[in-house]
């Protein structure tokens, strides 16, 4: 299966937007965007394979 691979620029924006979400919204929110985010790479590599 092929996948993405992220840049490190990307994985860098990715760790911001976690902080940056934990200092604004909490914890439980900084876990719940991270899983959604997640869950669109999942999808964007299942689409890919197919």
């Amino acid at each position: 299966m092929a996948t993405y691979g992220l840049s490190n620029k990307a994985k860098q924006d990715l760790l911001s937007i976690g902080r940056y979400t934990l200092k604004h919204w909490g914890v439980r929110q900084r876990n719940f965007y991270i899983q959604q985010l997640d869950a669109c790479f999942a999808q964007m590599n299942y689409h890919r394979a197919g």
